[in-house]
């Protein structure tokens, strides 16, 4: 799966001199004075003394705004305030001696995406960006902190700071503590993969760079980021963890069941267990939930989904007494796990049984799934065997890059793996990065996740086509239903819907689109944009937020006769 890279933004630095760590800091774009170029990693200083507070850092090559000198020290401007460094460590517009391993011809490996340059500054246009791990050859130039490197077509400008022998990894410099529960990160940027979480007291190993606020360490014998503002010299005092409740018992999933992370409807997906899955229970109940331990947490499923019994297997529910077996058809129930789902969604079943034969576990209709589509049916997981391998993430990579070339044949809206969704209406990005939901099945590691276009249940007569039923699409004004929806889910953008936000979904008008809606009941009406797709029951054409529906006051006859009109 291809991943856009991101442009690497302005580089902080985090300071090393004479043995001495320093904090971390950004350094100043170039106001009055002129450009002063650091000859080794250097402290900054509140005053122009050694006895003077250390509040930032310069690396070697690193440049500032400098205002004056006198008595050995140069005044500078430093996060909007007057600043020292000592003269001897800075130059004035002069560049830099190479270091002695960037020579002609030599070899380095890029330690993040890296930005090549027209020249050497962050003031020069962008040619293109290396990724993570790529080698680059040198020509032998440098300045300021930059070195010139030769590419396909034709020779750039890098920064050497974030460039690592290419038989090695980057230089450790010192070890900081971790100030909270901290995320391991595959890049410095947004667009990032999470390795792991450290705890609070944790001590990590850092090499000096910072880039967007992300201090870059050595992990697990790789390059790694986590946030800057969380690592501290001092050592942490680790938070006291309390007692987990007392188990009372034990009950059974009677359905594929969600674990929540609390009891409201505020809640985080962290995961679902399957049917017949023994859960620890504390015997308190709140909000219809019920409170376990799982995972070594405490956790909540729904109540009314748990049993002291083991319920009987789908396959035992399914078994032909007579042994024969005559293959399946397109009736949905010839699978456990097809009874529900519309007929997309079980032609992307079918599919996947017959060309990955090693997957044998999916997962379809969820009764307590906080997600339309699992309820409704046109939804389908896909679990990984030996997800955390590398042979099970290429056949999930395998299976993902199948699905979505062939969106088209078996209709389907957007796919999620390894917490990235790509959909329809956004193709032209790729795979895009999601925000963290907790651990590895809420993050689809575990499995990939299917949404496929409404298209019935072969049951009541479902073509496996997308339903198009209901008013024009294309129309500009008209009358229709609309209804509304409450819960938090991704949308077809890949986004988050946000029940307390004016929008709307519709089944074909651009994303973005403003409709001004009207009830035809009370004559009250509302504009909101289009950011999903729906609603796919015949008659209506429209699915507003709670908040759109509020306005209009349709919350409590939940569907009404609506005028709409594209603005």
């Amino acid at each position: 799966m291809s991943i856009t890279i991101r442009a690497v933004k302005t580089v902080s630095a985090l300071a090393v001199t004479a043995g001495v760590v320093v904090g971390l800091l950004g350094t100043q774009p170039a106001e009055a004075g002129w450009q002063a170029t650091a000859t080794e990693g250097v402290n900054i200083r509140s005053g122009p003394s050694t006895s003077k507070s250390i509040i930032g850092g310069l690396y070697r090559g690193g440049t500032i705004t400098a205002l004056g000198s006198s008595n050995g020290w140069t005044k500078v401007r430093f996060n909007g305030s007057i600043a020292y460094i000592s003269s001897k460590y800075l130059e004035k517009e002069s560049d830099l001696p190479a270091p002695g391993d960037i020579n002609t011809g030599s070899v380095k490996i890029t330690t993040t995406d890296l930005n090549v340059r027209k020249g050497p500054g962050l003031s020069y246009d962008r040619i293109t960006t290396l990724p993570e791990g790529m080698k680059v050859t040198l020509t032998g130039k440098t300045s300021r902190g930059f070195a010139e490197v030769t590419l396909s077509q034709g020779k750039g400008w890098v920064s050497t700071q974030y460039l690592a022998s290419s038989n090695g990894l980057p230089k450790i410099t010192g070890t900081r503590t971790a100030t909270a529960d901290l995320l391991i990160r595959t890049t410095s940027d947004d667009d990032f993969g999470i390795i792991t979480e450290v705890k609070k007291g944790t001590k990590l190993k850092i090499t000096g760079a910072t880039q967007n606020g992300r201090a870059q360490i050595i992990y697990g014998d790789a390059v790694r980021w986590v946030t800057a503002k969380y690592l501290s010299n001092t050592k942490v005092n680790t938070p006291v963890v309390p007692e987990l409740p007392k188990v009372v018992g034990t009950r059974y999933a009677t359905t594929e069941l969600m674990i929540r992370s609390s009891s409201s409807d505020n809640f985080k997906d962290l995961g679902d267990v399957p049917k017949g899955t023994k859960l620890k229970i504390t015997g308190v109940i709140k909000d219809g939930r019920a409170q376990i331990i799982y995972d070594n947490a405490v956790r909540w499923v729904t109540a009314k989904y748990l049993s002291t019994s083991k319920p009987k297997s789908d396959d035992a529910d399914d078994a032909d007494d007579s042994g024969n077996d005559d293959g399946p058809s397109l009736d949905a129930g010839d699978y456990a796990v097809e009874r529900g789902l519309q007929a997309n969604s079980i032609k992307v079943h079918r599919a996947i049984l017959e060309k990955f034969p090693q997957v044998k576990t999916f997962y379809g209709v969820r009764a307590d799934s906080w997600n339309a589509e699992h309820r409704d049916g046109r939804a389908i997981d896909i679990m990984i065997p030996k997800y955390g391998t590398s042979a099970g993430k290429a056949l999930g990579d395998e299976i993902a890059s199948y699905l979505k070339k062939n969106h088209k044949k078996y209709g389907i809206n957007y796919l999620i793996w390894q917490q990235r969704i790509w959909n329809i209406e956004r193709d032209s990005e790729g795979w895009r990065w999601m925000a963290g939901r907790g651990n590895d099945s809420a993050n689809h590691y575990d499995h990939v996740h299917v949404t496929t276009y409404s298209s019935g249940h072969p049951s009541a007569g479902g073509s496996g086509t997308v339903d198009k039923s209901g008013d024009d699409d294309k129309a500009k004004k008209g009358t229709c239903k609309a209804s509304y929806y409450d819960e938090p889910q991704v949308t077809a953008t890949g986004g988050w819907f946000d029940p307390s936000k004016l929008s709307t979904a519709h089944k074909s008008l651009p994303f973005g689109t403003k409709v001004k809606v009207t009830n035809l009941n009370n004559g009250k009406t509302v504009t909101v944009p289009v950011t999903d797709r729906g609603p796919y029951i015949e008659g209506r054409c429209l699915d507003l937020s709670t908040a759109a529906m509020k306005v209009i006051g349709g919350i409590n006859a939940g569907v009404v006769p609506v005028r709409y009109e594209v603005l």
